[in-house]
């Protein structure tokens, strides 16, 4: 079987317990304002343009068999312009890129190529406690893909953890949930309209997806990604503590402080995520919010 995939981490250390492999699917149902991984929201391989280092050249326009790409005519950085209507995702054009500013994000690979990647650190698992984690985008859009994985996984005895948004039809979400060892649930915000505003969709699938986890004892890591100004009001946090407390498999809750990683990242051609103007979150903060989750869980809460 095959799927879309961003690409494959070796030696990950905040992505399960242990030293990991995390495998980054293509492809995301929200649109986080603050995304940290925006060049996995395309669904399959795409193509992708960094100003900053493009030569201003046009070698690739040169080399596109459907004139899809053409210089830039309008003022400002980037020099080029994607007719995506004309473009066939060949990507020829990447081979002509003397500086590697035209790029392909993604590929289509089998089961068995990313198996291998998987168990060339078994050993590292066996030692740390470690395993592979499917991570994304939101590796349960590639369903039947992910489910071949972590069934061959299983099959090796390696720990398997899904790090997901939550949002997928609960049938195909508890399959694929029933054959992970941990699951690493995202609560981005409690109130369902901020939570469309700020992610695309409402959180009702998402909060009755995490209630099915407790209910079948799956174990479940809560992750909580602060954003000042976005969702780390003591109101939205209290609430999100309140929900975690009522949950029976929660083992630990992690506190993901913002930083601007996601801006600085190509997430489309001549597009770059929305700089939010807000500040990283100091540790004193971290350390506060973490205190006031602890008055309602009795598992350990952590933050990074």
């Amino acid at each position: 079987m095959k799927g879309y995939i961003s690409n494959v981490q070796r030696f990950s250390l905040h992505d399960g317990p242990g030293v990991r492999t995390t495998v980054f699917f293509l492809g995301c149902p929200l649109s986080c304002l603050w995304c940290h991984n925006p060049e996995t929201l395309n669904s399959k391989p795409a193509l992708y343009h960094d100003p900053d280092k493009c030569l201003r050249c046009l070698s690739c326009a040169a080399l596109c068999p459907n004139n899809a790409l053409k210089p830039n005519l309008s003022q400002g950085g980037q020099a080029l312009f994607l007719d995506e209507g004309l473009c066939e995702g060949c990507f020829s054009c990447t081979l002509a890129c003397p500086s590697k500013a035209l790029f392909k994000n993604g590929a289509m690979a089998d089961s068995g190529e990313i198996m291998s990647q998987i168990l060339y650190d078994v050993g590292m698992y066996q030692k740390t406690g470690g395993g592979v984690t499917f991570s994304g985008g939101e590796a349960s859009l590639q369903s039947s893909f992910l489910m071949e994985l972590l069934m061959m996984c299983e099959s090796e005895g390696i720990h398997r953890a899904i790090d997901t948004c939550g949002l997928c039809s609960s049938k195909i979400f508890m399959e694929l949930s029933r054959k992970a060892d941990l699951i690493l649930f995202d609560l981005k915000h409690m109130d369902g309209q901020a939570h469309k505003r700020l992610t695309g969709a409402d959180n009702d699938l998402i909060l009755k997806n995490a209630r099915l986890l407790s209910c079948e004892a799956i174990p479940m890591e809560i992750r909580i990604p602060i954003v000042p100004g976005f969702n780390d009001g003591c109101e939205n946090i209290a609430e999100t503590a309140r929900f975690i407390a009522s949950l029976d498999s929660v083992q630990s809750v992690y506190l993901l402080g913002y930083h601007k990683i996601g801006e600085s990242k190509i997430c489309g051609f001549g597009k770059r995520m929305p700089g939010l103007g807000i500040p990283s979150v100091g540790k004193d903060r971290l350390e506060q919010l973490c205190g006031l989750v602890g008055t309602f869980v009795n598992v350990p809460v952590k933050y990074r």
